[in-house]
Parts: C-alpha cells; sequence; structure tokens
C-alpha cells in the first residue's frame, strides 16, 4: 500500500477503538513514511466528532508511536498532539516556529496542517505562513 492510499484509509475512519487494527496501522504508518504517521498523530489528536474516544486510548496510542517512531519533528509533534488531546491550543507564535520546523522536512503536509489547525489564533498569519510552506515544498517536485 503506498502513502495515498493509505491516507485515504485512515482519513476520518481510524479504529480507535479496535485496539488490534489501531495498532496495526501504526505499524504499518511507520513503514509507509513520516507522513503517513504525522496522519495518524493527527487523527488521534483530532477525531472527527462522530467519533466518541477517550482520552486515555488516544494517549496510548501517541505513547506507541513515540515508542516506535524515530523522527527529528516526532518530539514536537507528539507534544502538540498531547496538547490537542487535552484541548489545549498552541499560541500563535509557537505555531509560527513549528510550521518553521516542519518546513525543513519537505512533504510532512499532515504536520503541518496539524500544527496549523493546533492554533489558538487561526486566521491570516498562520494561512499565509502554511501557504507559503507548501508552495516551497511544491517547488522542489520535478
Amino acid at each position: 500500500m503506498d502513502e495515498r492510499q493509505f491516507l485515504d484509509q485512515i482519513d476520518c475512519r481510524f479504529p480507535y477503538l479496535d485496539g488490534a487494527r489501531a495498532l496495526a496501522l501504526v505499524e504499518q504508518a511507520c513503514r509507509i513514511s513520516p507522513n503517513a504517521v504525522f496522519a495518524v498523530v493527527d487523527e488521534l489528536a483530532r477525531p472527527p466528532r462522530s467519533a466518541a474516544v477517550p482520552r486515555g486510548t488516544r494517549r496510548r496510542l501517541l505513547e506507541v508511536i513515540a515508542a516506535r517512531f524515530d523522527h527529528p519533528l516526532a518530539a514536537d509533534m507528539l507534544a502538540v498532539a498531547r496538547d490537542m488531546i487535552d484541548g489545549k491550543t498552541l499560541p500563535l507564535a509557537a505555531t509560527l516556529t513549528i510550521m518553521r520546523r516542519i518546513a525543513l522536512f519537505p512533504d510532512q503536509y499532515a504536520a503541518l496542517g496539524m500544527v496549523r489547525m493546533a492554533c489558538q489564533e487561526p486566521g491570516d498569519e498562520a494561512d499565509v505562513e502554511y501557504q507559503r510552506i507548501v508552495t516551497s515544498w511544491g517547488a522542489r517536485q520535478p
């Protein structure tokens, strides 16, 4: 399965309450790409409103990811996800700082989108930075 197929499979359909399936998807994401892992982290941080998922379940899955996934952005992304699970948001300055770190790792769209959504002051400045980064990544593609 490629990254796009994986992302389509989990988008708003992550099996939060099926422990075995959730763990299998975490493992699969780790084999596919960092963006796939960050998409799982995003699903855990921001489940659809229709999914009543206990915070403890989401936090346990994040800890599985923390133990299995080694990436320079992992600590930042897991910290943001934990805060989002607890209902916290990021100040604009922190949002922009983390977005700029993410920018150094092209094509980490799931991470970038999650941080943008975590901002307590959504709007122009975060959106402009998001677009700037996405555009810079697109310029790298052949």
